[in-house]
């Protein structure tokens, strides 16, 4: 059952595209879900990208200031249930570069790097998969320099 619930949150994340269907089963069977009162920040700028959110229900702000946002502050975007985000922090090890706040009742399922860790140990071809997949989705373009 949890893998027909949530098969329609991760296929929302192109960067998962690529893998296994074993890879996939293993990323859903370990989501968790947590709930988020409007205003909990989901995310906080310069956090340690240890998970990933797919939101299921609500939605929630992007906020990219420095300090944390207020309430009646604009969003940059909104985040709508289906919506995945914290994927660069959690495949990079970079910390958080913005804010994340629930504007409604926020339950999000959350995928935990020990699992994509997991998924790559029992799969080390699909770090490139994973990567390839990401600069796809991300739009990421090769540094290039000139000597």
């Amino acid at each position: 059952l949890k893998t027909i619930v949530y098969h329609g949150l991760v296929s929302q994340a192109p960067f998962l595209h690529q893998l296994s269907a074993a890879s996939l089963k293993q990323i859903i069977s370990s989501l968790v879900d947590t709930v988020h009162l409007p205003s909990d920040f989901i995310i906080a700028r310069g956090e340690v990208g240890n998970q990933l959110f797919f939101l299921r229900e609500g939605y929630a702000g992007i906020f990219l200031g420095m300090s944390p946002p207020h309430w009646k502050e604009p969003e940059v975007k909104v985040l709508l249930r289906g919506d995945y985000f914290g994927e660069v922090a959690l495949l990079t090890g970079q910390q958080r570069t913005s804010w994340v706040m629930a504007r409604t009742y926020c339950v999000c399922s959350e995928l935990h790097k020990k699992t994509i860790e997991e998924v790559i140990a029992a799969d080390p071809g699909c770090v490139v998969k994973l990567a390839k997949s990401m600069q796809k989705a991300l739009n990421l373009q090769p540094l290039t320099h000139k000597w």
